[in-house]
């Protein structure tokens, strides 16, 4: 089994949750003594903290998220759960992302995917040198091969990219529903794109803190736009 980091911990990516590696974040699906049924809706979940008892873990399942579960983490010789096998994650400039947490006083981050707010001393994941933040939950859920698409700012609004809408979009479907190409920047810093099956309009990549839009999964238009946003990061 491949060893992967897990919110500071080496833990066996695939192998069987135990109490001591059950960082709250960590995504889980069922283990080897798993004896539950369905109650996972046949699909991953997130650690969510200790058990009632010790040797347990309380699980909340994507496909059943209205309660937590409590499960086996070693109670009693069983193992209910196990690790989902995990992936390097990078910043769209394909930086490896690292552990980071800012000492007090240093203001805060924003992560940038779920535009959560990280306060000193929250545990993150960092590129310093093109200023992208990860909270624990978006790492967890890249690292497990689940898309997190990356809020398109400023810095990253270069002719071509492949976008798409956002956390804060509020222009119901005037996207067409699709993809666009980012045009480029206006006199007033925000984006124009021309939509695939839509119009070409104007959005927000971080006035007064909001992002309409994110990266496709496929955001590199092509080659040219590709070196040329790596070099602007």
């Amino acid at each position: 089994l491949v060893e992967t980091l897990y919110g500071g911990q080496a833990s066996a990516a695939g192998g069987k949750v135990t109490a001591a590696e059950a960082t709250p974040g960590t995504r889980v699906v069922r283990g080897p003594d798993w004896t539950c049924g369905l109650q996972d809706g046949a699909g991953r979940g997130t650690i969510k903290g200790p058990g009632p008892t010790d040797g347990w873990v309380k699980v909340k399942w994507d496909n059943n998220p209205r309660e937590c579960f409590s499960y086996r983490a070693g109670g009693d010789g069983n193992y209910d759960l196990a690790f989902v096998a995990a992936q390097a994650v990078s910043c769209p400039a394909h930086h490896d992302l690292v552990p980071f947490a800012k000492a007090p006083g240093e203001g805060s981050n924003t992560c940038d995917q779920c535009g959560k707010e990280l306060a000193n001393g929250d545990q993150m994941y960092r590129c310093s040198p093109c200023d992208y933040d990860l909270c624990l939950d978006c790492h967890h859920r890249a690292a497990a091969g689940e898309d997190v698409g990356s809020r398109l700012s400023a810095a990253m609004a270069l002719p071509g990219v492949r976008v798409c809408r956002g956390p804060d979009w509020n222009r119901d479907d005037q996207d067409g529903g699709g993809e666009g190409v980012l045009v480029g920047l206006d006199s007033d810093g925000w984006a124009k794109v021309k939509w695939e099956k839509a119009g070409t309009n104007k959005y927000r990549v971080g006035q007064s803190g909001k992002y309409d839009l994110v990266l496709a999964q496929r955001f590199f238009g092509d080659q040219d736009c590709s070196e040329a946003l790596l070099q602007r990061m």
